[in-house]
């Protein structure tokens, strides 16, 4: 099976006054690059920030619905910040772009148009289970009942999500940002990634527009180790996470699952090479492991071309 994966494609239905202006100018060459792609792959999955202004805009996810749809209907979708507001108030912080729903997960905007494709899946692909799952902080929908019982389904998993839970840099500015929009969850979601029995061999996300690639740990008491290791600590599986598709980075992951192996490669959009427009917090983008801004948000080698057993 192969999977094309792309994480904060922040499509914009006000192309004149956009919120991301550097994403805009790649979004063509997205589009043309799945359309291209899907004709040999078995999966399209969105991995969340599809939109800029979803919660308060269902024009926008539906436009972006319709976009995709007019490419391939091989997909599922996760939300991400812009998609489905994960945390309350943050209206009163980014009014527009991130208004927080109160009602039912299942009453918000992004379910209204992505039902089934958005909001949780679980599917067995040869001996591989493959989850996707929406999440919002303080977990009001029970989603996490949802995942914790496929996972407890024999065999090896695969999932998706937006939000990293395991800290993806040793410094610079992805030490600390930005874990808090699930900060009520984020330590229950890395249990139940990293518990031994529930053999999850990746858990792919997005949301800070980096790649990288970090062991899914637990302490000896059982509680995840949350903060940043030496990767050459093994853990049960692996926390991959995928920079922005149309900004900074503009890259994808190709995803091909066999009975043994998870063969991961990191492209970039055609005719982009290093770092383009739009990169975050520049000044805080480096560390011990990464000495430079494009290494830091890039990825090194072993982050963006990897294979995992499963």
């Amino acid at each position: 099976m192969k999977i094309l994966y792309a994480t904060d494609i922040h499509f914009d239905n006000t192309p004149n006054k956009p919120h991301y202006p550097y994403a805009v100018k790649n979004l063509e060459i997205f589009w043309n690059l799945l359309k291209d792609k899907m004709e040999t792959f078995d999966l399209f999955i969105g991995g969340g920030d599809l939109v800029v202004k979803g919660p308060g805009c269902i024009e926008e996810l539906a436009d972006f619905k319709e976009k995709l749809e007019s490419v391939t209907y091989k997909y599922i979708v996760t939300p991400g910040n812009h998609d489905i507001c994960p945390l309350k108030g943050m209206e009163k912080t980014y009014p527009g772009v991130e208004e927080y729903e109160y009602k039912a997960l299942t009453d918000t905007n992004y379910a209204k148009v992505f039902q089934d494709k958005g909001l949780f899946y679980s599917k067995m692909f040869g001996k591989c289970l493959l989850i996707a799952f929406a999440i919002r902080n303080d977990d009001p929908d029970n989603q996490l009942e949802r995942l914790k019982r496929e996972l407890k389904k024999p065999g090896k998993k695969i999932v998706f999500s937006h939000y990293p839970v395991y800290q993806t840099r040793f410094g610079g500015f992805c030490a600390g940002w930005d874990y808090n929009r699930i900060k009520g969850v984020r330590e229950k979601i890395a249990k139940l990634l990293a518990t031994p029995k529930h053999q999850v061999a990746g858990y792919f996300c997005g949301h800070q527009h980096i790649n990288s690639r970090v062991p899914m740990t637990l302490n000896e008491d059982g509680t995840p180790h949350l903060e940043w290791k030496d990767r050459s600590i093994q853990g049960v599986g692996w926390q991959i996470e995928t920079g922005a598709a149309t900004q900074a980075t503009c890259c994808y992951k190709e995803i091909e699952i066999t009975d043994t192996q998870l063969i991961v490669t990191t492209r970039q959009l055609p005719g982009v090479s290093g770092l383009k427009e739009g990169v975050m917090n520049k000044e805080k983008s480096f560390d011990q492991t990464h000495p430079d801004i494009t290494s830091y948000h890039m990825g090194n080698p072993d982050e963006m071309n990897f294979i995992l057993p499963i």
